[in-house]
């Protein structure tokens, strides 16, 4: 289980304030010791105090500042009753917790050191500005950005507010291509006191008759070139402008190929275009305005875009004759990237400490594969008996940062480079980051040793990590200019690394990262049950559910992560790792804490994603295979629901010999993407699932079937279907496809014991 487990770094924080196991015992001070104590500044001597702390919590409470009859008894035959004065959440009836700031549901608008209830049956338990949540507590009411608030007041990382005064603020993306009639709708990110929130924006442009601006839009319009489009709010100028391209209709006579760099929008010149047409083939180089036109009208069989730092990418059968290509960074031996700490402060504070810190992930859906989601591992010494773990080695992740006690279990040179995470934080984290912009975010956790012990005692310690039982803290920065790519070193001199043949051994320049550390905020949370009918008859999935906030031009946020495996020994239910103490209803239901947007992503769109795990083969070990099942603008709620076209991997054959790709079963997909990859080389092919057998061009100067070291296969449902993916002002293009995608299926193509089998 370990090693399963461990791949899957993302979803390490998860539940929130779901978990409220201490509560049907008496409290949650009965339940867990704080390794550290929540008051004394962190001076402790280090995880060896587990042991003796772990057998009561009498010298860890608040000072008792007058005592009652109920107060002292370890027995709690006589408890407190709700507002009544209390020391420990053990002497409060079940139900209650002792309300100080060391406990997990501390309610600082009501009396300190009292008992006070926090589970409840309906929204008649909770007190004004609480909601029952689906797990049986009492929690903020979180407000939401479409409306509701009183008195003219917006909604501002889930509660109401005033309406913020402006300093400054920042147009985004940078560049967006459209087509004729085509409307989008940039984003202006307001800052009010160094914090990002929502603004009402006006747009303008440089004199262009031709294109339609309207509250908060641009409509394309028939003259091609390149607009200025500046914003204001707040009567402030914003501190940059976008760069809007305009292709206006296609020329008569004409076929014509655009070609767009994913995450920057803007169009690449200068990149090799290859059409296959009926009657024959056609070959240039794209203008200032990333375009190559060919003075033929027959139908377009293929497609083929290649251009310096980008994968190339080969379109079969696209639809039309006015096509967009989007073409993905790149580049294999250089990296940006950054390196911090993450403050948990805002948390009560528990004995271990998790995080994670990445950039978000790519707007692009169809890039959500396994390496999207798993990354690179730190080989770290972890010296911790009380999970089972006596100096052993593990590969973490990267994003990955543990702390347990004193201990910065990820606190290594390698990772920090000189940085000392103090003991409300935790440290280190690496991420690498491509492209010149974007938004990072860093998520975390604090859990009581109490929670987690019991899964290290069963030999799947990073079980846990799935689904953290503490309260959940959450970093955003919603706009980030990146640093610069670095080229990779070697690990021993004498590497060339610019050579493609030896980037096995070289390495980022780590040391070298951008510092970036981060405040995870206590933001409030939607409790909410997520139902996942369907996974599979054999019984034998691990998944895991993400709640995904998307910034337009910048990548998709995680607010809340959850996860479960189905149990063979209760019949196949889906099963949480650290259930809440109200189990849920259903056998295919898992709970879920999702973070107010915040940080100027109130409004946005919020999709809900599960990513199936196959079962691990021999030693733990992947095939890099997974399903993928997507709910799109969903509105946090206690009830959502994962259902649709769930994608079993199809069969497939690829053939290299005469370079061709055959469907040995049907399937429900509508897109066959095929990755290519030999040293220093990416190639995406991408083919309407309809065809049953599909030839591969073979295209000059092109990584080809036969020489490709490593092949990945991803069938794709999508709300579109194949042909608007490529088609230029389809406002459905690939660079949007995180509101289409439904469905997705990925694996690894092996000689044998895959579904995609190489011959």
């Amino acid at each position: 289980m370990r090693a399963k487990l461990l791949l899957l770094p993302l979803l390490l924080i998860a539940c929130g304030e779901s978990d409220t196991s201490g509560l049907d015992g008496g409290g949650s001070g009965a339940e867990g010791p704080v390794l550290d104590g929540a008051s004394d500044g962190g001076s402790d001597s280090g995880a060896s105090e587990v042991g003796p702390r772990d057998e009561g919590v009498r010298d860890q409470g608040a000072v008792d500042s007058g005592p009652s009859p109920c107060d002292l008894d370890p027995t709690c035959v006589s408890c407190c009753m709700a507002g009544e004065h209390c020391s420990y959440s053990i002497n409060c009836q079940i139900g209650e917790i002792c309300n100080q700031p060391t406990e997990e549901f501390y309610d600082p608008t009501r009396p300190a050191d009292t008992c006070i209830r926090v589970t409840c049956s309906g929204p008649g338990d909770c007190a004004p500005g609480k909601v029952c949540s689906p797990q049986g507590v009492c929690v903020a009411e979180v407000c939401d950005a479409s409306g509701g608030c009183p008195n003219g007041e917006v909604c501002i990382a889930g509660a109401c507010e005033p309406v913020p005064t402006i300093d400054a603020c920042v147009l985004v993306p940078q560049a967006i291509a459209i087509g004729i009639a085509t409307q989008v709708s940039p984003e202006v990110i307001g800052y009010s006191g160094g914090r990002a929130v929502p603004v009402n924006a006006a747009l303008s442009i440089t004199a262009n008759p031709d294109v339609v601006v309207g509250a908060g839009s641009i409509t394309g319009g028939p003259q091609a070139g390149a607009i200025t489009v500046s914003a204001e709010a707040g009567g402030l100028s914003c501190d940059n402008v976008l760069e809007l391209y305009n292709y206006g209709p296609l020329p008569a006579g004409t076929s014509r190929v655009v070609v767009i760099a994913e995450r920057e929008g803007a169009p690449i010149q200068g990149a090799v275009v290859s059409i296959g047409f009926s009657n024959g083939d056609d070959t240039g180089t794209t203008d200032v305005l990333g375009r190559f036109q060919a003075n033929n009208t027959a139908g377009i069989e293929w497609v083929n875009v290649s251009a310096p730092g980008r994968a190339a990418v080969t379109v079969i059968g696209p639809v039309g004759n006015d096509v967009v290509v989007v073409l993905p960074p790149f580049t294999p031996g250089e990296t940006a990237g950054y390196r911090g700490t993450l403050d948990l402060s805002s948390l009560t504070r528990a004995d271990l400490r998790l995080g994670n810190a990445a950039a978000a992930f790519p707007v692009n859906l169809a890039d959500f594969g396994y390496r999207a989601l798993v990354t690179a591992g730190i080989p770290t010494t972890v010296n911790a008996p009380e999970l089972g773990l006596n100096n052993e080695t593990l590969d973490l992740p990267e994003s990955l940062m543990m702390g347990l006690g004193a201990q910065q279990i990820t606190g290594d040179v390698r990772r920090c480079q000189g940085m000392a995470p103090e003991r409300d934080q935790v440290g280190c984290y690496q991420a690498r980051v491509s492209g010149p912009f974007g938004a990072f975010y860093g998520i975390g956790s604090q859990l009581r040793l109490s929670e987690v012990t019991a899964l290290a005692a069963e030999g799947g310690f990073f079980q846990f990590l799935l689904i953290g039982g503490g309260r959940l803290g959450h970093a955003l920065i919603p706009y980030q200019v990146h640093p610069s790519p670095l080229p990779f070193v070697g690990n021993v001199s004498g590497i060339d690394c610019s050579d493609p043949t030896q980037l096995a051994s070289c390495r980022p320049r780590y040391e070298d990262f951008t510092n970036l550390s981060l405040v995870a905020a206590d933001v409030p949370r939607v409790q909410a049950l997520v139902s996942i009918p369907n996974l599979s008859s054999t019984c034998d999935r691990q998944v895991a559910v993400m709640a995904l906030v998307e910034l337009p031009g910048r990548g998709l946020v995680p607010l809340g992560f959850t996860s479960g495996y189905q149990d063979s020994n209760s019949g196949c239910e889906l099963t949480a790792p650290l259930a809440p103490a109200n189990p849920s209803p259903s056998p295919t239901t898992l709970p879920i804490s999702i973070a107010a947007p915040h940080q100027g992503a109130e409004g946005h769109p919020i999709h809900l994603v599960a990513i199936i795990l196959p079962p691990a083969g021999p030693a733990g070990s992947f095939d890099d295979s997974l399903q993928m099942l997507a709910v799109h603008d969903v509105v946090p709620a206690a009830a959502l629901t994962l259902s649709g076209p769930s994608l079993a991997q199809a069969d497939l054959t690829v053939e290299r010999g005469p370079q061709r790709l055959t469907l040995d079963s049907p399937t429900l997909a509508d897109v066959i993407t095929l990755q290519l990859d030999a040293p220093g080389q990416r190639r995406l092919i991408y083919a309407p699932a309809t065809l049953g057998r599909t030839d591969l061009p073979v295209v000059a100067g092109a990584l080809e079937l036969p020489d490709a070291d490593e092949v990945q296969v991803s069938i794709s449902k999508v709300s579109s279907g194949y042909g608007p993916l490529f088609q230029l002002g389809s406002g459905q293009t690939m660079e949007q496809l995180e509101g289409l995608l439904d469905a997705a299926a990925t694996t690894k193509c092996q000689t044998a014991g895959s579904s995609c089998v190489i011959q």
